[in-house]
């Protein structure tokens, strides 16, 4: 996701509690820095290849970094 598509989704959220919810999710493993997962669209064929490699180390990253926090 995307900042502008961050903005649409939380104009649709019910209330504070859904909104509290709505984040960017590579703050994941980069906190507060608010970065946007690339388009895949607009890097070619490499774009995909890229966003997979992105959100794939996320979802290896983020339970050993839960872990070590918890």
């Amino acid at each position: 996701m995307d900042n502008a598509n961050k903005k649409d989704v939380l104009l649709i959220a019910r209330n504070d509690s859904d909104k509290e919810k709505i984040y960017l999710i590579l703050n994941e493993i980069f906190p507060n820095e608010n970065m946007n997962v690339p388009d895949p669209y607009y890097g070619g064929s490499e774009g995909f290849q890229i966003v997979y490699e992105c959100l794939i180390y996320l979802v290896i990253a983020l339970p050993i970094v839960f872990n070590l926090l918890f």
